[in-house]
């Protein structure tokens, strides 16, 4: 009876592995396979030292500096889909604006039209392929910024934001305010501390609050 009794126990705790479980005893089956967050954006992403893990989530970061959605993409299917994550979070929008208003800053608002059609299409790609994902916030520019006006920056970025979280509305997929963590509560600023010198990207400090908003967001 004893050694029946360890040959099912045996047949079981194969089964399980073969299926993507293992046992555990009293015949309680667990998933091993792993949970996989990837972040795809541009330097703000590429620059933020995430945990190899967060909560039950191993975390896959795809960050290329000066990348426009438009780029992100185009390289969407290997740095995405072959991850086959649970989620994707999906930050980018910055150097859509900067370039625009760079080339003609009256063609500005086409600008925000086209990059919201971008991230509206890596969130049909992601949801058609049973992948949760993640908008992103843009984040503001600092005071200090000064390779362009950082109020009509800023407002421009307010704008798309407002483009992403009607889009998150539409599609009921989740939307992170990620700049509501570092703003100023009474102006449309990175706070001081969360911004380096070039007013664009984020300082360690900032980073820590980003991805204890993360964090959270995860749990």
């Amino acid at each position: 009876m004893r050694t029946a009794r360890y040959a099912l126990l045996a047949t079981l705790a194969f089964l399980g592995l073969w299926l993507g479980y293992v046992y555990h005893g009293n015949f309680v089956l667990k998933p091993t396979q792993d949970h996989t967050v990837v972040f795809i954006g541009d330097s703000i992403t590429n620059h933020w030292d995430l945990p190899d893990t967060i909560g039950v989530y191993r975390v896959i970061k795809r960050g290329v500096d000066g990348e426009t959605t438009s780029d992100m993409m185009a390289r969407f299917e290997t740095d995405v889909f072959q991850a086959r994550p649970d989620k994707v979070f999906i930050l980018g929008g910055i150097n859509d604006i900067q370039t625009a208003y760079r080339a003609d800053p009256q063609g500005l608002e086409a600008q925000l039209q086209k990059t919201a059609r971008n991230i509206a299409i890596m969130t049909k790609w992601a949801l058609k392929s049973d992948i949760e994902p993640v908008l992103c916030s843009v984040l503001p520019v600092g005071g200090n910024y000064s390779t362009l006006p950082p109020d009509e920056i800023n407002a421009a970025v307010r704008k798309l934001n407002q483009f992403i979280e009607e889009l998150a509305r539409a599609e009921q997929v989740p939307y992170l305010n990620l700049g509501q963590v570092l703003s100023h509560p009474d102006r449309p600023l990175l706070k001081e501390e969360y911004f380096r010198p070039d007013g664009l990207h984020i300082s360690p400090p900032g980073y820590g609050d980003l991805t204890n908003a993360v964090s959270n967001f995860l749990q």
